[in-house]
C-alpha cells in the first residue's frame, strides 16, 4: 500500500521432463525460426535449390504481408515433371496448416496427426509467419522427453 503494484506472472513455467516442455507448452518452444519462405513467383528450381541447400522438406509460400498463402514440400516437386516454367505458385498446396503461437505442442501434434500433414505453419495474431514445426521437430520432441535424444 505504498504506491507500488505487485504484478504476479499468470503463466507458471511449463513442465519439463529431461529438459523438454511438457505438451501443453507452446509450439514456439520446439518450431524453426526464422523460417524461410518463398513467394509465387518463385522457380521451381530456386525452390528445390532451397530445401537442398538448407536440408528442409517444405517451404511456406507467402503473401507481400509475410502471410501464408500455400505450402510447398519436396513431394509436390515430383509433380513439376522437370518442367522449368512452373512456379510455386503453381504447385503449392493451397490449404494451409496453421497454429497460433499460443497454440500448445501436443495441439499442433494432433493437427498434424489428424490432417496427415508433416508441417504447420507457426503464426501471429495478425497472421505473419512466426516459425514452423514438421513432424521430425515432433519426434526430436518425444525423444528427448524419453531420453532416447540428448539435448
Amino acid at each position: 500500500l505504498d504506491g507500488h503494484v505487485s504484478v504476479r506472472c499468470a503463466v507458471e513455467p511449463a513442465e519439463v521432463l529431461n529438459g523438454m516442455p511438457a505438451a501443453h507448452a507452446p509450439v514456439t518452444s520446439i518450431m524453426t525460426s526464422p523460417v524461410v519462405s518463398v513467394d509465387r513467383s518463385t522457380t521451381i528450381d530456386s525452390v528445390q535449390a532451397l530445401l537442398l541447400e538448407r536440408a528442409i522438406g517444405a517451404v511456406p509460400v507467402v503473401d507481400r504481408f509475410r502471410r501464408p498463402v500455400g505450402i510447398l514440400a519436396k513431394t509436390d516437386l515430383l509433380a513439376a515433371g522437370g518442367r522449368p516454367d512452373l512456379r510455386a505458385g503453381d504447385l503449392m498446396t493451397s490449404v494451409v496448416h496453421a497454429v497460433l503461437e499460443r497454440t500448445s505442442i501436443g495441439a499442433a501434434a494432433s493437427l498434424m496427426a489428424r490432417e496427415g500433414v508433416h508441417h504447420v505453419v507457426v503464426v501471429t495474431e495478425s497472421g505473419e509467419i512466426a516459425g514452423i514445426a514438421s513432424t521430425l521437430d515432433i519426434a526430436r520432441w518425444v525423444a528427448g522427453r524419453e531420453r532416447f535424444l540428448p539435448r
